[in-house]
């Protein structure tokens, strides 16, 4: 009984699956820029690209960013 449940509760979990992970961060030279580098976005990359999922940077103030994910408008925010 236990085997075909926790199967159900992995296939949920597989088609719930992001693709497109939203990063909200400000414009930091360094660390988060408006060309898509830095290291806070090539750290992101480097842990999601390889799972399948794409990044895909907004460049907005700091409060903002933290306000975006707040409501759920975004994945993370960056700072």
């Amino acid at each position: 009984m236990v085997r075909p449940l926790l199967l159900c509760c992995l296939l949920f979990a597989w088609v719930a699956r992001a693709d497109t992970i939203h990063v909200y961060c400000d414009d930091w030279p360094g660390f988060c820029q408006a060309d898509g580098h830095g290291v806070y976005l090539d750290i992101v990359r480097a842990i999601y690209e390889p799972a399948g999922h794409a990044v895909h940077p907004h460049l907005v103030p700091y409060k903002r960013a933290l306000a975006v994910v707040a409501q759920k408008g975004g994945d993370m925010a960056m700072g």
